[in-house]
């Protein structure tokens, strides 16, 4: 995942936690307040596989993540999430 979707999920993130406003979101992310509206609705939706390219299914985008999460989850500091 890019720098640029990564802020996009941050950023929509802090929208749904209600730390900024879709007006606020939209001018961060470059794009118009209808099209913040529909990458936010977007991203309810889909998740963080909305903010990914058109061009990549987001079926393998999201399967890369979690293939990417799991050998995170292996590394020592995340021992803790381990069930014995």
């Amino acid at each position: 995942m890019s720098r640029r979707e990564q802020a996009r999920v941050q950023v929509l993130n802090g929208v749904l936690e209600n730390r900024w406003d879709v007006r606020e979101a939209a001018e961060v992310m470059e794009v118009s307040e209808r099209h913040g509206w529909r990458v936010l609705a977007a991203h309810r939706k889909e998740g963080i596989a909305a903010t990914t390219p058109s061009s990549i299914p987001a079926g393998v985008f999201l399967g890369w993540c979690l293939g990417t999460l799991g050998r995170s989850l292996k590394s020592p500091s995340f021992s803790f999430l381990r069930m014995s």
